[in-house]
């Protein structure tokens, strides 16, 4: 008798001060569904608030993919109309969830990373990729405008020309030009990824944990490349800026899609 398909969900394991989230959607090389995406901050939450977590590693399912991004078969209700707004803001609170968060956060990354997939690897702390990885923001390619809020991130661990060649082009990268251009932190056959991800809280990993002393402070001891990530404090959050630059539009193609130097860029499909 056929064994049923598990429903795509975040599984998560908490074992030795470590919170592992996993995305579990192999059929879809790791893809977010809409309610994969809304619950990564609420796990995000619980394993900050867990005092026996020390550091949280993102994954995906097995050995063949990160994630895919989002789930394009749910794109038809998810992307159009008053529902494309929303989704946008899905997809914004996850990105800023990891990136804030206040615990060390690496990305264990085998297989594809792609889109949404790419993004959050990106937002975490470090990124441990496998050989056989592959990155890539396919978003033009697909005629789906790539929010400006999100490439902050990205030039966090990138180059500004790197970044528009990722986001112009949609083209694939190794893991060894992932490394090169400090997509990745370190590149290891895909069978010791697991033993060389830094997943032991006795290392020096858990000692970059972030304190917060007071609203008004900003004294962090994770890196300063960590800190460009998020804006300095007083400065609007990724979720006011957007909204003030009226960029929560997905129809439209990309364009005027990178930060400063007043860069205008139309790609067609």
């Amino acid at each position: 008798m056929p064994t049923e398909a598990t429903p795509p969900t975040l599984r998560t394991l908490i074992e030795g001060g470590i919170c592992t989230i996993v995305a579990d959607n192999p059929a879809r090389l790791n893809a977010y569904t809409r309610d994969m995406w809304e619950a990564l901050p609420r796990l995000i939450r619980e394993a900050e608030a867990d005092p026996a977590v020390r550091v949280i590693v993102l994954r995906g399912a097995g050995t063949k993919a990160f994630s895919a991004g989002a789930d394009i078969s749910e794109f038809e209700g998810n992307r159009t109309g008053a529902e494309a707004r929303r989704y946008d803001e899905i997809n914004h609170e996850a990105f800023e969830a990891v990136g804030r968060a206040t615990k060390p956060t690496i990305a264990m990354v085998h297989g594809y990373c792609f889109g949404g997939g790419c993004e959050l690897a990106i937002c975490c702390d470090m990124r441990w990729v496998a050989e056989d990885a592959i990155f890539s923001i396919p978003a033009a390619k697909l005629s789906i405008g790539y929010n400006p809020r999100w490439i902050r991130p990205m030039l966090a661990v990138m180059s500004a020309a790197k970044a528009k060649e990722m986001l112009f082009t949609g083209r694939r990268y190794s893991a060894a030009e992932a490394l090169a251009m400090g997509v990745a932190n370190a590149v290891v056959p895909a069978a010791e990824l697991e033993a060389a991800t830094p997943r032991n809280p006795s290392t020096s990993c858990s000692r970059t944990r972030k304190t917060r002393t007071s609203p008004a402070s900003t004294t962090s001891s994770k890196p300063a490349s960590r800190a460009r990530t998020m804006p300095r404090a007083g400065a609007p959050s990724w979720k006011s800026a957007s909204r003030s630059s009226g960029a929560a539009e997905r129809s439209e193609p990309l364009e005027e899609c990178l930060l400063g130097n007043g860069n205008r860029r139309r790609l067609e499909a």
